[in-house]
């Protein structure tokens, strides 16, 4: 019978206190009367019993049910702040990868900006004869700068 409590819902303590009374109440009736069968009012004694447990346990799984309910509204209420925390930290996320691309941009330009002017620079020093070793070096840069700018 305790287990049968416990299945239900009631607590150690409930359990036992109910099977304790019904065993009680049979066990009265047999040993009192001393007779093998039970007297109607034996009967009606536990079935009184039996429909107060049947109530306490109609309790008992209302107020579970109202628990479990209320646990899962606070499950959802608790998955939906974990999804505007992760689509808020997502949107963080795609802002910062822009910025970083339109940053790796702006670096890209200056650096061919500036190997063009050192392109440019060469050239000149190439036509005004200003270097003799120049035309050699020249032909080594343009082709390293060629490999880097593509």
């Amino acid at each position: 019978m305790h287990q049968a409590f416990r299945q239900v819902g009631a607590t150690d303590h409930e359990a036992t206190t109910a099977a304790e009374a019904i065993a009680g109440a049979l066990e009265k009736r047999m040993t009192d009367q001393h007779i093998p069968y039970a007297k109607l009012t034996d009967l009606q004694a536990v079935k009184v019993d039996m429909a107060d447990l049947k109530s306490q346990f109609s309790v008992w799984r209302g107020e579970m049910k109202q628990e479990i309910a209320a646990v899962r509204g606070e499950v959802a209420v608790l998955r939906a702040e974990m999804k505007q925390e992760i689509t808020a930290v997502r949107a963080e996320m795609r802002q910062e990868i822009a910025a970083v691309r339109g940053d790796m941009s702006l670096l890209r330009g200056e650096v061919k900006h500036e190997l063009a002017s050192t392109k440019t620079e060469l050239i000149r020093w190439m036509v005004a004869g200003q270097l003799t070793t120049v035309t050699v070096l020249g032909s080594l840069i343009f082709g390293v700068l060629r490999d880097v700018t593509r």
